[in-house]
């Protein structure tokens, strides 16, 4: 990653660590290992980033789907402006990702396009009250069957967790980043409440 990524990373994860999640932007390896858990799109899908950051996550999406369509949602107006320099050809919005039904809408994106959504939000540390919105919000996007790509470094935290509307994958641990995290992969399933559900998320 570029040095001024990381500096910059580093300025606003001290000044808004609930929203950054941690003091250190993700490394290449664990962009790489995202990304890779993207399947293999066609030609007129698009892909919805969430928290990009300082775009490491980005990078990579672009570098294996150069001819995708990438729409990153980030709250962070000085990330938004790195973002904006460096990748020209991604639409990169300021907002929250609670919106990201808004956002699709006013770009006039069917939810059929949305082939899948890789997040990196800290949802271990923004405030309780956002992180279900959030989740609706992505349930809400994606059809079924479509995947929900999430990194985290406390993995813990997910099996307490649980989202309506998608069933549990498999986990990729990354053990060489600093520190090391977890991609976790759910599916986009019938919506369902309660136990069942619940049990259907976590396995």
């Amino acid at each position: 990653m570029k040095r001024g990524g990381t500096l910059l990373f580093l300025k606003e994860g001290l000044k808004h660590y609930r929203e950054c999640g941690t003091l250190l932007p993700s490394s290449p390896r664990l962009a790489k290992a995202i990304t890779k858990c993207v399947p293999q799109l066609t030609a007129d899908e698009v892909i919805l980033e969430l928290g990009p950051g300082t775009g490491v996550v980005t990078r990579e999406l672009r570098a294996r789907f150069p001819k995708n369509r990438i729409i990153s949602v980030e709250i962070n107006g000085e990330f938004c402006k790195k973002l904006r320099i460096e990748f020209p050809d991604v639409t990169i919005v300021e907002r929250c990702a609670s919106k990201i039904e808004d956002v699709i809408r006013e770009l006039s994106i069917p939810n059929t396009k949305i082939a899948a959504v890789v997040s990196g939000i800290p949802f271990v540390s923004i405030p309780d009250e956002i992180k279900p919105r959030i989740w609706a919000a992505i349930a809400r996007v994606l059809e079924i069957g479509k995947p929900y790509i999430q990194f985290s470094y406390i993995e813990a935290y997910w099996k307490k967790q649980f989202l309506p509307g998608f069933e549990r994958q498999k986990t990729k641990k990354v053990w060489t980043n600093i520190p090391p995290a977890s991609v976790l992969m759910f599916k986009r399933v019938v919506m369902t409440d309660g136990p069942r559900g619940a049990a259907a998320a976590h396995r």
